[in-house]
Parts: C-alpha cells; sequence; structure tokens
C-alpha cells in the first residue's frame, strides 16, 4: 500500500521526471548506503524507461558499497546543461560538497528527494517524507509512480539504502510497513544476507 504517493510533490516529481529525457543524479559527499542505494535504484529505474542518466558523488564510492550494481557508474561529474537534476538524501546543496555550481544550478527544475525533518527545500519541488526510514523506501514508491518493475538491481540497490539507515531494521523508524517493503525487495532479488554485512 502506498503510503507517499499522495503527496502533491510527489505527482510533481513523477511529471518532471517522466517528461525529462536526461537526468543527473547526484549523492552527497562521504555517501552512504542511502544516498548511493537511492541513486543507483533511481538509475536502474530510468534507464528502463530508456531515459539517459548520469549519476554523480563528489568522493567515490566507499569499498563497502562497490557490490552495488552499477557502482563503477558514479562519478565526480557535473551537471549538464540539458539534465533535470535529482538530488536524493541530501538536506541542502552543501551536501553536494564540489559538485555544486550555484550558477549551473540556477534557473533548473530541481527535484529534492528526502526522509530527513532538517531538509532545507531547497529544489523546484521538494518531496520531503520524514515518515521515511530512508530515501530509498521513497524510491520504491517513484518506481510503483513511474510503473517500472523493480528487477534484481533495483531491489539490491534500494533494500541496502533501508537497511543500512536503520542499522538493520533496529531504529525506531522500523515499522511493519517498511518490513513489509523490505520483503518485496528480497521477493525481487535483493540479497539481505548480503547487505547487512556491510
Amino acid at each position: 500500500m502506498p503510503r507517499f504517493l499522495t503527496s502533491p510533490a510527489a505527482g510533481e516529481t513523477l511529471a518532471a521526471i517522466a517528461a525529462a529525457q536526461r537526468l543527473y543524479v547526484s549523492t552527497h559527499i562521504t555517501p552512504d548506503g542511502d544516498t548511493i542505494g537511492s541513486a543507483l535504484g533511481l538509475y536502474w529505474a530510468l534507464t528502463s524507461l530508456g531515459k539517459q542518466v548520469r549519476v554523480a558523488c563528489a568522493d567515490p564510492v566507499p569499498d563497502i558499497y562497490q557490490f552495488l550494481p552499477g557502482s563503477e557508474l558514479v562519478r565526480a561529474q557535473k551537471a549538464q546543461a540539458d539534465e533535470l537534476l535529482v538530488i536524493p538524501d541530501s538536506s541542502d546543496l552543501s551536501r553536494l560538497g564540489a559538485l555544486y555550481d550555484s550558477a549551473l544550478f540556477a534557473n533548473r527544475t530541481l527535484i529534492n528527494i528526502d526522509h530527513h525533518v532538517t531538509n532545507v527545500r531547497f529544489g523546484t519541488v521538494n518531496w520531503i517524507e520524514p515518515r521515511a526510514a530512508s530515501t530509498a523506501e521513497i524510491m520504491v514508491e517513484v518506481c510503483d509512480g513511474l510503473k517500472v518493475p523493480i528487477d534484481d538491481r533495483i531491489a539490491t540497490c534500494l533494500l541496502t539504502g533501508i537497511a543500512t539507515d536503520t542499522l538493520v531494521f533496529r531504529t525506531s523508524s522500523t515499522t511493519p510497513e517498511l518490513l513489509e517493503v523490505a520483503a518485496r525487495l528480497m521477493c525481487a532479488g535483493a540479497p539481505l544476507t548480503r547487505i547487512v554485512e556491510v
């Protein structure tokens, strides 16, 4: 049962992503499992729709997340003028580090998807869900909203984000609904036993 798709920001986010052909997805500096997992899960979802997507991070992907499908695609690369900007799991633009360019980001549609209550709502569209345990949990509903079947690559990336941000389901944000999402991702092929080793 979708928990977040009823948000007005969800509709705006999905419409902007659906209309774009070229997208730039940037994670935050010192990347953790949620920002990398969310970005790569989104990458696989969007490329399955035939879109051109680049994933960026100012810092290298940590060794513990190199097992994620597509981790080698994450590079320290700046946005291009014709790309839709999508920023997952960052509370403010300073979290992009050296990849943030105020001139390049000005007057651009910027999609801000996050679960942190501290998010400063820097986007043109701000889909902020403090009820979510992780940004990766929101990305599951992004896939649903775009009608993208969740395959093993998407599932692995998104379950990594969920598991790492909940300390393997030990935080107070671990709800029955979240466990249902995790079970769904496992059924789609996400290897929980491998993920919890990180």
